[in-house]
């Protein structure tokens, strides 16, 4: 896609999040409470991570389903789609203002439009996130995010890299009225498969978006992405989907859709999950 296009894509986000502001942005207290209940755990199902973590003593889980068609030869991944079902998820918070993350796709499937098929068990994702400032009047919440993610699909498949992947990140958030703002910046070291001894260092990033349009209902929209020198980097997408909360207490379903904004993203997709919480400390 063009820069003017992607330009398009970014004042969009903005002119959604201006539209449901309130009028007066300078904030109170009030200002930083987006939504109720399980809504103010979740970025759910962006990829972009806000800066407010569960409550001590309480975890969140989620499941969800993905589907991407996948546009080009990529490394070795052949042109055809991509699904990974379930990904599963865990989000414990052993203390004030810090999250220890863990996710990973239970497996993950290619058809290629060549026919062939292929499957494996996905990665693994280890991270934590710490929040150094909440938010507070017009000053946003600060935090900072550590990952790595651990080699589980073999690169014989075309599914995976082989390799140890480490990420940092920045988070910004800020809540204004009905809108939640959340902006990510990091660093990712990667390995890179096509050299036998090789490490690469790309930038992640990511804007969003969250709407309260109603008490128990979201809408959500990001762009998110990977810029780096190797021959299946950058890519860039975004996302637009919605979050209900219900029909359990504490309990969320959600869905989004996805449209790659460059040649090596998936050309679209879709994901669609169940997340709760679980009060392990009262």
């Amino acid at each position: 896609m063009a820069r003017k296009e992607r330009r398009i894509v970014v004042l969009l986000l903005a002119a959604l999040a201006a539209a449901y502001a309130p009028s007066s942005a300078a904030g109170s207290g009030d200002d930083c409470a987006f939504g109720s209940g399980s809504l103010r755990h979740f970025n759910l199902p962006l990829e972009t991570q806000r800066v407010t973590c569960p409550s001590a003593g309480v975890a969140v889980f989620d499941a969800y389903g993905e589907s991407l068609r996948t546009p080009k030869v990529r490394y070795r991944h052949p042109k055809g789609w991509l699904h990974r079902v379930p990904v599963l998820s865990a989000r414990v918070s052993p203390g004030r203002d810090v999250e220890v993350q863990v996710s990973a796709p239970a497996q993950v499937w290619s058809r290629g439009d060549d026919g062939v098929q292929r499957n494996d068990g996905g990665d693994i994702l280890l991270g934590t996130k710490w929040t150094a400032l909440r938010e507070q009047g017009l000053r946003p919440g600060l935090g900072f995010r550590w990952a790595v993610k651990l080699p589980n699909t073999s690169e014989e498949t075309g599914l995976g890299t082989d390799q140890t992947d480490v990420m940092a990140g920045l988070i910004v958030s800020k809540t204004l009225g009905r809108v939640q703002l959340d902006g990510n910046l990091g660093l990712a070291i990667m390995g890179d498969p096509t050299h036998e001894v090789d490490q690469v260092d790309v930038m992640t990033g990511g804007v969003a978006a969250s709407v309260l349009v109603a008490p128990r209902l979201a809408a959500v929209a990001e762009v998110e992405g990977v810029g780096g020198k190797r021959n299946f980097d950058p890519r860039m997408s975004a996302r637009l989907g919605g979050v209900w909360e219900g029909p359990w207490p504490e309990s969320m379903l959600y869905g989004a859709l996805s449209k790659g904004l460059n040649s090596d993203a998936p050309e679209w997709g879709c994901r669609m999950g169940f997340a709760w919480t679980w009060e392990f400390r009262k």
